[in-house]
């Protein structure tokens, strides 16, 4: 009996000591996963001495297995007949299993994945829509009987989900030669990239069985298109489209200009009467704003919203009642009063965005200002830098274009500056500020002959005997302008256009009765120009002709256009006033064009 109850004893001891040593065991597990999901995701302490930290405590992730691939070779993308935009950092395959056969999807494939995420269920539910119909496709462009890829395996390795300047997009795709592709991303907008890259490989439903291994990461943080609202209203249904777009060529920043001469064009609720002058069809509501963000967050792209001040302001000249002071009768820029009420009114705006815009960066404009009035350059520099320091409190990166630093002269540490017109963004990091590049006769799409060939060479690194400076430049961005869409000249004219002796070449197209039009003039001239800026922007490879430049915007074009991208068709050109050789109706009862 006294036995029994010493073996008992020993028993539920040994059970005590079990559990206690798991329990440390996994402690020490979370510790070890958080200190190098920490390390490996650093985020970007910039001048400002602002350490953007994680909001939430992170779960375990996953470990992936290594893989020896001493014996792999280097493999051009050409050899991939150009099917993967941006191009790919590193190709490899294993020549040891080479068997040059072809691989296609199975029609009864499926995507699994243990990594729990609601933005990448959403994602495979994206992609699978596309991949379910290329697997219908026939395979008989494959020499000989394909073997059929039953599964795509996705692994996440770390659950941070925060979007920012230091995200990291990075993600390794292996096709092997049996039944598989396994796709590995850093974080799931990683992996999303990897799935992209997966789908544009099968975009024909063959592919050589070379046992690859694709390892991708872009080479600059900042790839953005800036799109104009403030001019010409943009329906929210091509915004949305244009962020499929850009998630397609693995874009990750969308600059909302949204006010400018002609309107502010998000509703505001603290100051009404800024957004009550437009119609429900010319002004975006919160909700709107929010959807966007939301739409854009899920694909991997950080939404960073322009308030332009204090230039650009006639937007605004209805707040001029409700204390906004101008420069002058033209209501065109705002006035830094001494009393501070136009202080006090962009402040509420910008606090009031802050709600709606959860990124670090906020752009505050402050291009194209002049000494009018009672504007004089000292007034405009006290203005900029008391909303530069405004943003700054609100825990967000202020971001402006090049005359906030070289024209008014600010200096404040941390800022971001774009540089457009004079300066580049080599400049402004000389000057030790962060820079963006978007230099207006390569990445502005609002003229013409910014062509794909013009694009791809367009500046961005520094020169090589200064290559330390790029570190501080943070990417580049295209954008695309609404001058050419309204009435009259920058809305300076409302009432009186018609007099006006030239009004510009679409200005037929302002009427929110031709939207449908509009769109597709306006997405014809971002793409299929956006997709060598998209590529530009993540990885500049050397020695890509202009024959082989155009095959593979043709191809990506023709891919895009069949999931459901507006874009100007292939061998193809469009303008303002026309698709191919066809002239937009200047009529809302003829219709598109399409």
């Amino acid at each position: 009996m006294r036995c029994r109850r010493m073996q008992r004893k020993w028993i539920l001891l040994t059970i005590a000591v079990v559990f206690i040593l798991s329990v440390v065991g996994i402690y020490r597990q979370i510790a070890s996963v958080t200190e190098t999901t920490t390390s490996v995701h650093h985020h970007h302490k910039d001048q400002l001495g602002t350490l953007i930290r994680i909001k939430r405590p992170l779960p375990a992730v996953q470990v992936s297995t290594p893989v020896n691939r001493e014996n792999y070779v280097e493999l051009k993308h050409s050899e991939l007949n150009y099917k993967v935009w941006p191009i790919p950092q590193r190709i490899r395959y294993d020549p040891t299993k080479n068997t040059r056969g072809y691989i296609a999807i199975d029609p009864h494939y499926d995507i699994t994945t243990s990594f729990s995420s609601k933005i990448l269920k959403e994602g495979i539910g994206r992609y699978k829509l596309t991949l379910d119909g290329l697997s219908m496709k026939s395979s008989s462009s494959c020499p000989g009987t394909p073997s059929l890829v039953k599964r795509i395996i996705i692994n996440v390795l770390s659950a941070d989900e925060e979007l920012g300047l230091n995200t990291n997009y990075s993600y390794s795709v292996t096709v092997g030669v049996g039944s598989f592709v396994s796709i590995t991303g850093q974080t799931v907008f990683g992996a999303l990239y990897g799935l992209e890259t997966v789908t544009q490989l099968f975009s024909e439903n063959c592919v050589e069985s070379l046992h690859l291994y694709i390892e991708d990461h872009p080479k600059y943080r900042h790839r953005g298109f800036m799109l104009d609202t403030g001019r010409r209203f943009v329906p929210k249904e091509l915004i949305l489209n244009i962020l499929d777009a850009m998630s397609y060529v693995k874009m990750n920043v969308f600059h909302w200009h949204f006010a400018d001469w002609c309107s502010y064009s998000i509703e505001s609720k603290i100051h009404p009467p800024l957004t009550d002058c437009l119609g429900k069809e010319e002004k975006y509501s919160k909700e709107d704003a929010i959807e966007i963000v939301e739409y854009a967050r899920k694909r991997g792209i950080r939404v960073i919203p322009e308030i332009d001040i204090p230039g650009h302001a006639k937007g605004m000249q209805t707040m001029k009642d409700e204390g906004l002071f101008f420069c002058d009768a033209s209501l065109r820029q705002i006035y830094n009063d001494p009393p501070g009420k136009s202080l006090k009114i962009l402040k509420d705006l910008i606090l009031e965005l802050t709600t709606l815009f959860p990124d670090d960066y906020f752009h505050i404009g402050c291009d194209e200002t002049a000494v009018v009035g009672k504007c004089t350059t000292q007034n405009m520099k006290s203005l900029e830098e008391e909303v530069a320091r405004y943003v700054i409190e609100l825990g967000k990166v202020p971001v402006g274009w090049e005359e906030m630093l070289f024209s008014t002269g600010v200096k404040i540490p941390g800022m971001v500056v774009q540089g457009w017109s004079v300066h580049s963004a080599t400049d402004i990091a000389r000057h030790g500020y962060y820079g963006i590049e978007s230099n207006i006769n390569y990445y502005y799409l609002d003229y013409v002959d910014r062509t794909n060939w013009k694009i791809w060479n367009g500046p961005l690194d520094a020169n090589r005997n200064e290559s330390g400076l790029n570190r501080l430049i943070l990417g580049g961005e295209f954008a695309i302008w609404g001058d050419m869409w309204i009435r009259n000249r920058q809305c300076w004219d409302e009432k009186n256009w018609q007099l006006l002796p030239r009004s510009p070449v679409a200005h037929f197209m302002h009427s929110v009765s031709m939207d449908t039009i509009f769109m597709e003039s306006m997405a014809n001239m971002i793409w299929p120009r956006g997709i060598a800026a998209a590529g530009r922007f993540w990885n500049k490879v050397d020695g890509l002709d202009q024959p082989a430049l155009q095959r593979i915007l043709d191809h990506q074009t023709q891919f895009m256009v069949d999931r459901g991208i507006k874009s100007c068709p292939t061998k193809c050109s469009c303008n303002y006033l026309k698709k191919c050789e066809t002239l937009y109706p200047r009529s809302p009862s003829v219709g598109s064009t399409s």
